[in-house]
């Protein structure tokens, strides 16, 4: 399991988080999806070798959300 880190704007409430999270699930690699604290920074844990960050955030900018790597793609945290 890895661990990559977005920025996604209005994701401080439960509900837009909710949103933003089912639409990640489309990707079969995305096992969770966390905000990390009180802010507009998740935490999406996934399976396989690379993020296909990408393709995350193009989906997440179809939705409405207006979202950011906060990693260089290819350089993913690895979870514990």
């Amino acid at each position: 399991m890895n661990v990559y880190e977005l920025r996604i704007a209005g994701v401080a409430s439960d509900a837009r988080l909710a949103a933003a999270r089912w639409g990640l699930f489309v990707f079969r690699e995305v096992r969770r999806v966390y905000r990390i604290g009180t802010t507009d920074h998740v935490a999406i844990l996934y399976e396989g070798a690379q993020p296909d960050v990408r393709r995350w955030v193009a989906v997440l900018e179809q939705a409405g959300y207006a979202a950011e790597a906060l990693e260089e793609a290819g350089s993913p945290l690895e979870a514990a």
